[in-house]
Formats: C-alpha cells, structure tokens, sequence
C-alpha cells in the first residue's frame, strides 16, 4: 500500500467514525427526550405523533374487525333465514315493506272494526248524499 492509500483508508475512517458517533448521538438524544416533557414540547413532541400513529392504527384495526363482524353476523343470519343485522343496515327492504304494509293492514282493520261498532249504535243520524252535493258551482 502506498502511503496516499494509507491516508485516503485513514481520513475514511476517521470519517466513519465521525459520522457513527454522530449517529449515536442523536439516537442517545431520542432515547432521553421521550422520558422529558419539556424537550417534546420544543421537539415537535415526538409522544403525540406516536400516540397519533397508535390511534389511527387502532382505528384501522378497529373498523376492520368491525367489517369481519358484519360480514360474519349477515352470513349467520342467511343461513337462519330471516335478517336482524339487515334492519339496521338498510338491506332487504322488500321484506321491511311487506312487515309495514301487514301491520298498516292490521291496524286500518282494527280502527274500521271499531269505528263500524261504536259509532253506528252512538250516531244514528242518516244522511243524504246526492250528486248535488258534490258537484262545485
């Protein structure tokens, strides 16, 4: 090795060492301001971001269990038939409407029932509805 060899391995060196050293030293930094609140503050405040990241990926994981959940409830309600989850979703309103209509149905026979009891026996009154009173002049 020639001697401006030696002095190119030495100087890389020296600047290896330089810049790990720095490395560490930084890293050393990172290490104590996590435990002092008061660099955060000045820092950027390296907690919050983390416990921003923590959150959102918590968040993440959240909705898609939350999905799998679903997924799973609307497979165990086809195979049993009818559908609690869809209620709440909004899904298979032909059924809904069908449930609406027999109620409606049930209810309007209910109030003719009564009305056709109580109200023929209370109100005898007849009345004469000819063409002459509807028409407008």
């Amino acid at each position: 090795m020639s001697v401006s060899q030696i002095r190119i391995l030495g100087g890389s060196m020296c600047y290896i060492q330089a810049y790990s050293l720095k490395v560490k030293e930084i890293e050393d930094q990172m290490d104590c301001s996590l435990y002092d609140y008061s660099d955060n503050y000045f820092d950027g405040n390296i907690e919050y971001r983390i416990f921003l990241r923590c959150k959102q990926m918590s968040r993440k994981k959240y909705f898609s269990m939350r999905e799998d959940v679903l997924t799973k409830l609307d497979l165990v309600d086809d195979r049993h038939g009818q559908t609690h989850v869809d209620y709440f979703l909004g899904k298979n309103m032909n059924l809904h409407f069908r449930r609406l209509v027999a109620v409606l149905h049930d209810w309007h026979s209910s109030l003719h029932s009564i009305a056709d009891s109580s109200l023929s026996s209370t109100f005898p009154i007849p009345i004469d509805v000819s063409k002459s009173y509807l028409t407008l002049n």
